[in-house]
């Protein structure tokens, strides 16, 4: 895919309780998101999070992605609380 369009549904973001900013970041992991830096010496490597390239390429996979509240919830499915086009 050359492009992918996710728009969150508030309503079902009230209704399970997460945050545009809790899809954001798991929607970020598509491209790559930094999350640390491992040092070696002088040198400093990022680690990176990045969801597999197959999963990036498949709407109805990216539909799956699990997003959580961070309240101990079970996670929410991606499709649930967006569409994906």
């Amino acid at each position: 895919l050359t492009s992918i369009k996710i728009q969150v549904r508030p309503e079902q973001l009230a209704r399970h309780g997460i945050t545009g900013d809790q899809v954001m970041h798991a929607v970020e992991s598509l491209a790559g998101k930094e999350v640390g830096l491992v040092f070696e010496r002088e040198a400093r490597f990022p680690i990176v999070v990045r969801i597999p390239q197959n999963w990036r390429e498949d709407t109805t996979l990216i539909e799956r992605i699990p997003i959580s509240a961070g309240t101990g919830a079970r996670p929410v499915p991606l499709g649930e609380l967006a569409s994906i086009t």
